[in-house]
Formats: structure tokens, C-alpha cells, sequence
């Protein structure tokens, strides 16, 4: 999806991913960083782009302190949604 609609590291500053296996790679063609979900706490983003939208709620209920500071995520797929 990053590749297709050309959302590389000058929109995204870092990919989330919990497998240690990918963390301190980049995506494929964008080059984005893959991190940690402690960068979450870290870094207190405003907003959070979940492109794995099919896990969508597991994903925020597991960041509920993201949500409780007042961050927002962002779900592009199926429909647009901000939650």
C-alpha cells in the first residue's frame, strides 16, 4: 500500500511491527524504519496509520495508554476512519 500510493519516510516517520525480526529494517522500496511499539510512548505521535487495517481493533486495544494520552489512529482501508 506505502509503495503504491508513493507514502515513503518524507510522510511516515516509522513502521511499527512486533516481530523482533523486522525491527531495525526499512520497508521494501520506501525505505521507512521499522521499530518497536515502545517508540510509541517515546516519540508520542498524534497520530497512528494502521495499514494492517484487517487487525485494526486488536492493534488499538492493545495501544489503549496511545489512545488514552489523546492519540488518534487513522485507518485507511476498508473506508477511511479516525478513531
Amino acid at each position: 500500500m506505502m509503495y503504491h500510493f508513493g507514502i515513503g519516510p518524507e510522510l511516515v516517520d516509522f513502521i511499527i511491527d512486533d516481530s523482533p525480526l523486522k525491527q531495525g529494517l526499512f520497508t521494501p522500496g520506501m525505505h521507512v524504519p521499522v521499530l518497536s511499539s515502545a517508540v510509541i510512548a517515546e516519540r508520542k505521535p498524534d497520530y497512528l496509520v494502521i495499514l494492517a487495517w484487517n487487525f485494526a481493533r486488536p492493534i488499538i486495544e492493545k495501544n489503549a495508554a496511545f489512545t488514552k494520552a489523546g492519540g488518534k489512529f487513522i485507518i485507511p482501508i476498508p473506508k477511511v476512519e479516525v478513531v
